[in-house]
């Protein structure tokens, strides 16, 4: 079976800790043109989609060659998940009627990642027997060395067994990064979440890793533009 999959880029225009951080310039360019641009060049979709309530947002994603789907009021508060989002983009048989058999979604607050990185995702996924990849980046600080406080005032360690161990003997702890979720919409239906039953990690470059929610985040990624680390 030939496997299809289908882009989504997520954006909504309701962000608090950076009001409608997507359209913000990063470099030359609004933030959610960098994720369209690397989905773009990957040529790896028959469409890139970007979903919003906000037209603004639409239409920025037009003029930078993805398609706009208008997202619902029910689907633009502050309480909607992406997991939600997803499942009604589903249950409205487009996806399925244009023959997609994966979806591969991007969170555009993550400028830096890479169409190669894009494309070594998808064929370490299609490589594996897995149903979902996504895109985690390592703890910095080791949670097995975590304090926690007692009830009469006092630190104790989170994970006693484990807080004298070094590093090297620690189990790794990742979080997920939000640059690359893929999974098999068959799988997706079925289990209605994105970490199913059977999900690879995958590790992109540090610097692809970046996520920009607040101002010192922003004020970061233009820095690092600036001094040629990024491209």
């Amino acid at each position: 079976m030939n496997r299809r999959p289908l882009c989504l880029i997520p954006s909504r225009g309701g962000s608090k800790r950076l009001a409608r951080k997507n359209l913000i310039q990063l470099g030359d360019k609004p933030l959610l043109a960098w994720t369209i641009e690397a989905a773009l060049g990957a040529k790896l979709f028959d469409e890139v989609w970007v979903s919003s309530d906000d037209e603004d947002m639409l239409e920025s994603a037009r003029q930078f060659g993805a398609s706009a789907w208008p997202r619902p009021e029910t689907l633009a508060s502050d309480e909607t998940t992406l997991l939600q989002l997803c499942l009604v983009l589903m249950e409205d048989g487009l996806i399925q009627q244009r023959g997609y058999t994966d979806l591969y979604m991007m969170l555009p607050t993550s400028p830096f990642r890479q169409s190669a990185t894009i494309q070594k995702a998808w064929r370490y996924f299609m490589d594996s027997d897995a149903d979902a990849l996504l895109s985690v980046t390592a703890l910095d600080h080791p949670p097995q060395w975590s304090l926690a406080e007692t009830k009469e005032g006092y630190l104790k360690p989170w994970q006693p067994e484990a807080y004298e161990l070094p590093r090297q003997q620690l189990q790794p702890i990742f979080r997920e990064d939000g640059g690359h979720t893929i999974v098999r919409l068959s799988a997706l239906q079925a289990q209605r979440k994105f970490l199913v039953s059977k999900a690879v990690p995958f590790q992109p470059p540090p610097e692809e890793t970046i996520d920009i929610n607040t101002e010192m985040d922003l004020a970061w990624a233009n820095f690092l533009l600036q001094q040629g680390r990024v491209d």
